[in-house]
């Protein structure tokens, strides 16, 4: 892409499985690097991703 000069850091919001998929996406085929995953504490399914 031009003009990109490295990778910035992302967050994921949720830990479900669409936090997971994002998390893939951005693994395999983003510039992007995922840094967290954020969620309430009341939706919270694990501990560990």
């Amino acid at each position: 892409m031009p003009g990109v000069r490295g990778s910035s850091g992302v967050v994921i919001v949720g830990d479900g499985e669409f936090g997971e998929i994002a998390y893939e996406y951005f693994l395999h085929d983003s510039l992007y690097q995922v840094v967290a995953f954020s969620v309430e504490r009341e939706f919270r399914a694990k501990d560990d991703l």
